[in-house]
């Protein structure tokens, strides 16, 4: 059944397009394959992947297909693929979108659209203020209504985004008991910090010497440390598994080919250290557009470019004014600012947790 259900997804694949919905019988083979639990997981989570890049156009059917994921249960490559959707930067061209769902009757539709919201806020690499501006409003509208307040401080809690936490406060007594209750439940998973003892001491400030040899010295809870990388927007520019499709480093089974300390050295100075084959170059084309990424490929005439998203951009050589190498990392600084020595080993933890099978 798998190679059969592979073999379709094949076949599914190369007639996805941006900008045309996909045919009804193909939808319903992706949202079978997805639901299937005689299937294997990893084809399940390729499945829900193909109708997750179709979002543009058949927003309805991936909001259901990815509703009963939204409470973190199930297979954790199915909940890896929502929590890839829920924080993707490139929803910040969609802020109406998500609002309207966030103000939706059904509460698992106002949960896809609030937690995408909170993300667009909360997410270091949206770089958009734009669109962080257009959430901001969209949520003082959503605090107005006792569902949808709920809705978000659900959210809240369960991504521990710290960022809401005098919203959160200013609702413990609220009229609504029910809204009393969700904050009084957000307030206690945010007011959960690091253990005191060495763990708990922040990264920023100490000498970078001293705060590798806290990090070794400091066992990392691995379910932590899988949220954190989802948190810090890790999983946007790596994957941890050779099912899911590549962007940059994939960081599965990283762990057996470098030590802690190397990890810890490329996790917060990303330009110290650039893996081979993942240097960035940048493109400036002659229309005045800029391109940057990894090259994967190279042809007489053209050149695929793949960002740190996965997208793939094929340049025509005749169109690039300028190419030139960066020197440095593509990953930005300070992803790990504001964390603790417990947080950066958990990290760890996790990463070690994960293998290229």
């Amino acid at each position: 059944a798998g190679e059969n259900t592979a073999a379709r997804l094949n076949l599914i694949a190369p007639m996805i397009s941006p900008k045309a919905p996909l045919p009804e019988n193909l939808l319903a083979i992706l949202n079978k394959v997805a639901g299937d639990p005689g299937e294997p997981v990893e084809l399940r989570a390729r499945a829900l992947r193909l109708l997750v890049s179709t979002v543009d156009r058949n927003l309805d059917a991936v909001v259901a297909a990815l509703a009963p994921l939204t409470q973190g249960e199930g297979p954790p490559a199915l909940v890896g693929v929502w929590e890839e959707f829920a924080r993707d930067p490139r929803h910040a061209k969609r802020v109406n979108v998500y609002s309207g769902l966030a103000r939706d009757e059904a509460a698992p539709r106002r949960l896809v659209g609030a937690t995408v919201l909170i993300n667009l806020i909360t997410n270091p690499i949206v770089t958009d203020s734009g669109a962080r501006r257009n959430a901001h409003t969209a949520l003082d509208t959503l605090w107005k209504s006792p569902a949808s307040a709920i809705t978000l401080l659900e959210v809240i809690g369960r991504a521990r985004a710290a960022d809401f936490l005098l919203q959160v406060e200013a609702r413990l007594a609220d009229p609504d008991a029910g809204v009393a209750a969700a904050a009084r439940a957000a307030h206690g998973r945010l007011a959960r910090g690091p253990e005191a003892g060495a763990g708990a001491r922040p990264i920023g400030g100490s000498p970078y010497d001293e705060l590798v040899q806290a990090v070794l010295a400091t066992p990392g809870d691995a379910r932590r440390g899988q949220e954190l990388f989802l948190q810090r927007a890790c999983f946007a520019c790596h994957t941890v598994s050779p099912h899911e499709p590549p962007k940059g480093p994939m960081l599965g089974g990283i762990a057996q080919r470098y030590s802690r300390a190397e990890l810890t050295e490329s996790i917060l100075k990303p330009s110290a250290k650039i893996a081979q084959g993942f240097e960035s170059q940048l493109f400036k084309l002659r229309n005045g557009q800029e391109v940057e990424g990894f090259v994967v490929r190279e042809g007489g005439d053209n050149v695929d470019v793949r960002n740190v998203a996965g997208a793939t951009t094929t340049l025509e050589k005749g169109d690039i004014a300028l190419r030139e190498k960066r020197e440095a990392s593509i990953m930005p600084e300070g992803l790990m600012t504001g964390a603790t020595v417990a947080d950066l080993a958990a990290l760890l933890t996790y990463l070690e947790t994960t293998g290229s099978k």
